[in-house]
């Protein structure tokens, strides 16, 4: 242990993880480890952070994109290391906040996404910001972040594990690596205190499946194609304009628009189930995708992609119904009386659905949830060639002309809510795999349930619900935009 007999010895780490960690020959703004599974990035940083900490005063934040409870943060992995070097007399330990009593030194955790004008002044004193798991690190928070870590001198570290080389981390750390950042690649063979299981696993993957061990064990980037919704942003589809602001307000899509539901099945995993609203202003149709399940806070925010083969689905039918009736009619604090117009489900699911005790084909599944036992869900089948070429019809409702500003003009017809964070997750990552044809199958599932939607939608007429609101109108809440648009 670094500390024996009253005195401080020295922390050993792998070698690349103290180069980066602990390099003075430069005044580093950002010091970053990436690369593959069991490389002891985030056991290397934390350990640092602690011996740190415990010799002199220092104030550190460890963040990730998506952060609910104090379970999803690095808390557990701060309080396991200072007991590890055996310093556990020296800190108080409460459920969200670490303190050392020798000099002060304090570890925080917040999620990025919790970042705004009325908390950031909360993190200006920070001396090192840890962005743990970042390989999912979107732009838009790193800029609110980056700035908001001030104090002179400061730093912020960053480990994540390679995905693509075109995420905006990859391409931060590594393609256009700024010259105050020092990085460096590092994988289960650069740490040599790995018990022997790992090197088993690894080797054994790399005569399997030599594709997945580059990526999973020697971290190399998966070189799949392209995006599949090229044009899908964050800074348009999931932000609110002042010419779009009522497609935000749920009252507003309650009132107005046709509500649909869509569940893309599993065998013995989680199905992934969207809700979407459809709204015709003026001549044209909006989407509002308004909800998803699973959320990442049934999960623990972790994102749908992470678990969706990996964790067994423990409700039962009736359980799931439920669920689908509390999320048709919420959305955040505000629940209202709705009518879900229909729900679809893939035709093309022959194999089972997400229960153990589910039907084994898309027909059982139907006729068992429509039992009043099972929730009296209504299911229907899109026909499998509409569903397949939906994808063109979504990309044309994300179509916008980004040669001029966002207005009612020049929009975009499809909006997620910027709760439905899966959704946004596909949308922005989903790909082809490196043939250009074939869908990457790991974030297909909420882009196949968009899909499904949208096939089930396309064959259900607006004139019946243009008849009930005959004479609605509503004036979008703008300053720019003085447009009048009418329902009928």
């Amino acid at each position: 242990m670094p500390l024996i007999d009253g005195k401080f010895e020295a922390l050993h780490l792998p070698e690349k993880h103290t180069r980066v960690l602990f390099d003075s020959s430069c005044k580093w703004r950002y010091r970053a480890l990436y690369g593959g599974r069991s490389a002891a990035k985030d056991w290397s940083i934390a350990a640092a952070c602690v011996e740190m900490g415990i010799r002199t005063e220092k104030r550190f934040l460890f963040t990730r994109e998506i952060q609910h409870t104090i379970k999803q943060s690095a808390h557990q992995l701060i309080k396991d290391t200072i007991h590890r070097l055996g310093y556990q007399d020296y800190f108080d330990i409460p459920d969200n906040k670490i303190k050392c009593k020798l000099n002060g030194t304090f570890f925080i955790f917040m999620g990025l996404r919790d970042l705004n004008a009325k908390n950031v002044k909360s993190i200006e004193g920070i001396d090192i910001c840890v962005v743990c798991e970042s390989e999912d690190l979107t732009k838009e928070c790193f800029v609110v972040l980056d700035p908001s870590i001030r104090k002179p001198g400061s730093e912020i570290w960053i480990q994540f594990n390679s995905q693509y080389e075109d995420d905006f981390v990859y391409d931060f750390c590594v393609t256009n690596r700024p010259d105050n950042m020092i990085c460096d690649k590092v994988t289960y063979l650069d740490h040599p205190y790995n018990p022997p299981e790992i090197t088993e696993q690894a080797e054994r993957m790399r005569q399997q499946d030599p594709k997945e061990y580059s990526h999973t064990w020697k971290g190399d980037c998966i070189r799949v194609g392209g995006r599949f919704y090229p044009e899908f942003s964050k800074e348009v589809n999931v932000k609110s304009h002042e010419c779009n602001r009522a497609l935000f307000d749920f009252k507003y899509l309650v009132d107005n628009a046709q509500l649909f539901m869509a569940i893309d099945p599993h065998t013995v995993y989680y199905p992934f189930c969207i809700w979407v609203a459809r709204v015709k202003l003026g001549k044209e149709m909006y989407y509002v995708v308004y909800n998803e399940f699973p959320t990442v806070g049934f999960f623990n925010g972790d994102l749908y992609h992470k678990i969706r083969k990996t964790v067994p689905c423990t409700l039962t039918m009736n359980e799931l119904a439920g669920m689908f009736r509390i999320l048709d009619c919420t959305v955040g604090n505000d629940q209202f009386d709705v009518t879900i117009k229909e729900r679809y489900v893939d035709t093309r699911f022959a194999k089972a659905s997400g229960a153990k005790s589910w039907s084994t084909n898309t027909e059982g599944l139907v006729s068992e949830f429509s039992k009043p036992q099972n929730g009296g869900v209504i299911l229907k089948q899109p026909q499998e060639r509409i569903i397949d070429i939906q994808k063109d019809t979504i990309r044309e409702a994300i179509k916008i002309n980004d040669q001029i500003p966002i207005c009612s003009i020049n929009q975009s017809r499809l909006v997620v809510m910027p709760h439905c964070h899966n959704v946004i997750d596909s949308m922005i990552n989903h790909r082809y795999d490196m043939d250009n044809v074939t869908e990457d199958e790991k974030r297909k599932d909420a882009s196949d349930a968009l899909r499904i939607t949208f096939a089930g939608m396309s064959r259900v007429d607006w004139q019946d619900h243009v008849e009930m609101n005959k004479k609605k109108e509503f004036i979008l809440n703008s300053t720019k935009c003085d447009v009048t648009y009418s329902l009928a």
